[in-house]
């Protein structure tokens, strides 16, 4: 059972959404357990120049005194996720979704586990593939040689692949609805587009390199004093309070991250409204060529991150 500040958080975001014609930002920092997500929602002026934030979470959980409880939050699950997503179809609205999480594999990824055998070996006639093609995307590896110092996890191999295959099983669910997923091989077509993003490498393209925001509080806090500087956020008392509260939030900042994600997504919302507005990693941007036509079709397997570069 849903609780009740929980209801009335959704409720009078589901009002705020529904006030006008403006398009929706949402970001989300997906993990491999709901318990680990945060969901951020910035309804946009028709005009992309402001938003209001309806949603934040996860945030502290007030108990019964009236007061914050210091462990239990009001979560964001899938469910919620897909009620969103209907609400925003149902009224018509344009919306820019933002995952933090990688929404595909490695090409050669897959040829090994197809190929490998644990009793035979490998069974193919090509080569065994190389560790750095095995463990990352042509996304991972050209932001890497692009920009030193962005280290996107390995979805090959690191633990960031237990997230990813959670993921599939949300992706398959929102396919009730008419979503496009934009890897930046064109303007995205669909009324709600989905696309990957990736908050710690917007942090340091987009803002500057501000330390461990991950870790520390007080880099968050930071952060947030810079990103108020270059988005135009409508906060009320009470959403104010919600992000202040993601900077102190104990353990992984998820609220703060799906925040950062639903900037990204103001951005992505932006550059649909205007092409080349505002400078996102696109392939051909980030290679700083034309992509061959072979490199899109990985390119939609494996999918792209899209974040603004500067």
């Amino acid at each position: 059972m849903m609780h009740n500040q929980l209801q009335e958080i959704l409720d009078r975001a589901w009002q705020e959404i529904a006030t006008d014609s403006g398009p929706v930002a949402i970001g989300i920092d997906a993990a491999a357990d709901e318990d680990n997500w945060g969901i951020c929602v910035l309804k946009l002026t028709a005009d992309l120049h402001a938003a209001q934030m309806p949603i934040l979470l996860p945030q502290q959980r007030i108990n019964a005194t009236g007061r914050y409880s210091p462990t239990l939050l009001c979560r964001p699950t899938k469910q919620i996720l897909l009620r969103l997503v209907e609400h925003i179809k149902t009224l018509g609205l344009a919306a820019s979704i933002g995952v933090d999480v990688p929404f595909g594999w490695p090409d050669l990824h897959r040829q090994f586990v197809h190929h490998w055998s644990a009793v035979d070996g490998w069974r193919s006639h090509e080569p065994l593939p190389a560790r750095s093609d095995f463990e990352k995307r042509l996304c991972d590896i050209a932001l890497r040689q692009r920009y030193p110092f962005i280290r996107p996890l390995a979805v090959g191999a690191d633990t960031i692949a237990q997230a990813a295959f959670c993921w599939t099983q949300v992706r398959q669910e929102l396919l009730q609805f008419p979503i496009g997923v934009d890897v930046g091989l064109g303007q995205a077509q669909h009324q709600i587009s989905l696309f990957e993003t990736y908050p710690g490498a917007f942090v340091k393209l987009a803002t500057s390199d501000f330390g461990n925001y991950k870790r520390k509080p007080e880099v968050r806090r930071k952060l947030l004093r810079a990103l108020k500087d270059q988005y135009n956020l409508a906060l009320d008392v009470v959403q104010t309070d919600w992000l202040d509260w993601s900077c102190e939030q104990f353990g992984s900042p998820n609220a703060f991250d799906s925040f950062i994600c639903a900037l990204t997504a103001w951005d992505h919302l932006r550059n649909r409204r205007a092409p080349g507005s505002v400078p996102l990693t696109t392939p051909s941007s980030v290679l700083m060529r034309p992509v061959s036509d072979s490199e899109a079709d990985r390119i939609r397997r494996e999918g792209w991150i899209l974040i603004r570069s500067s």
